[in-house]
Order: structure tokens, then sequence, then C-alpha cells
């Protein structure tokens, strides 16, 4: 295939921090399909993926975008400096989970605002906090309860399937739209980033009142790996049945 620098708009360099727009139209077209395409491997392959991961997955994001771009077959020069910018979507991609789970978290469980620790809504928050994380018992679909020991359902809680068509499924342009084969049915890894979304935003009302905190890749990694244990153990109970659940969360979300 023909190969083409990768041309800034006005032919200079800029300064600051590199994005797309530094870039002449065809060459930033290029940059945001790459970019999409490195999302669906964030939300279905590994959400927080090492060093070499992420330029493996950079490279191979930005051969398809190429290719699709205008029929031609044409490649740019994939620089330094682009696969930065592809990269940096990682932190982003997993910064819109927790913006769509944050409130459903709250309208779906029962939160209540409170302004200060003391009232009786932030006794009543902090009582909901550890009974939903007890051995995570906001996954079950009867989470609430006056005993554990009678919960059922794991992983059929409705927030699941509200949560799989809030951060994927939106309109025609959403990821999981664009790119279904990969979220058709429903991967575990997927499931696994938003149970530890809803565990975060969980987590934000453990005072009572609630404090919105960054979703960290060093905080919150050791619970996305439990959690897709969990749902590996999970899957292992009936493969047939599981896979049906998942397909299930897609149609719908669809």
């Amino acid at each position: 295939a023909e190969s083409r620098p990768a041309e800034f708009h006005n032919n200079q360099i800029p300064a600051g921090r590199p994005k797309a727009s530094d870039y002449k139209d065809e060459v930033k077209d290029v940059i945001l399909q790459a970019i999409r395409d490195f999302e669906w491997h964030i939300y279905t392959l590994n959400p927080f993926p090492d060093a070499e991961q992420q330029v493996v997955w950079a490279r191979e994001a930005w051969r398809v975008a190429c290719q699709a771009q205008d029929g031609m077959n044409t490649y740019y020069e994939l620089t330094e400096r682009i696969i930065a910018i592809i990269k940096a979507r990682k932190s982003n991609t997993r910064g819109d989970v927790i913006t769509a789970v944050r409130p459903i978290v709250q309208q779906t469980y029962g939160f209540i605002d409170a302004s200060d620790k003391k009232t009786t809504q932030a006794h009543d928050n902090i009582k909901l906090y550890l009974k939903l994380l007890d051995d995570s018992t906001f996954l079950y679909k009867a989470c609430l309860f006056p005993s554990r020991a009678l919960r059922s359902g794991y992983a059929e809680h409705p927030i699941v399937s509200k949560l799989i068509r809030r951060c994927f499924f939106t309109d025609k342009n959403a990821v999981g739209v664009q790119y279904r084969v990969h979220f058709d049915p429903i991967p575990l890894v997927t499931l696994a980033l938003i149970f530890t979304a809803i565990e975060h935003c969980i987590e934000e009302w453990s005072t009572g009142v609630h404090v919105k905190t960054p979703f960290r890749e060093e905080d919150v990694k050791e619970s996305f790996r439990s959690f897709l244990t969990g749902l590996e153990k999970w899957e292992q109970l009936d493969k047939d049945i599981t896979r049906k659940i998942r397909k299930k969360w897609h149609d719908r979300a669809r």
C-alpha cells in the first residue's frame, strides 16, 4: 500500500499536548477513526492494558483506519506522536463509563443527597453502602433482602442491562453498535468493567455524603480482576446458559 507522511495542519508542528486537530483533515479523520477502533479493545479485551499492549492495539487500529478511509488503502505514516494521541484515549474511555454509571447508581439503589455527615440521610446512605458492598450483594437480582442468605440472581440486577445500554449502545454511533461483532454476546471483560464501575460509584457514598473520586487504574485494577475471576467461574457453571444471558443483554441494549 502507498505510504504518505501524516502532514500537520498549516504544515507546522503545533506546540502543546498532541491532538488530532493538529493534522490536516484527511489525517485527522484517520486518527479519530483509529481512536474509535482503539476504544472497543479497551471495553472488550482489557480496560487496563500495559504500555506494550497499548502500542500493539494502536498500530492495529491505525492499519484498520487507513484501510477504511477512502477505499484506496492509503497508508499514512504512524508516528510516535500519533500513537500517543490514540493511547491517550485509554483513561478517557474508562472515564466515560464512570460518568454514565454514577447517576444510575444513585437512582437505582436509592442513595439520598445529604449535605452533612450527621444527618439521618447520611446515616441511611452508610447503611446502604455497607449492605450493597457486602460480598458484592449489589450485583444480585434480589440484593436488598433483609438477609444476605436470601439474595438470588448473581449478575441479574436490572442495573447491569441498563448500564450496558447506557455505556455502549446509546445511539447508532455508539461503540457497541459500530463494533457490534465485539459486543455480541457481551464479553466477560465488559461486564467486569461495569461491575468495577458500579462498585466504585457505591464507594463514593461511604461517608454518607457523596464524594466524587477519580477512577484510577491503581485503585480499581484489583477489583476488576476479582470481578473477572468471579464471572469466569459463573460462566463455567453452564457455558450455554451464561452465553444466552450475555446474548440477551446485547440484544436488549440494541
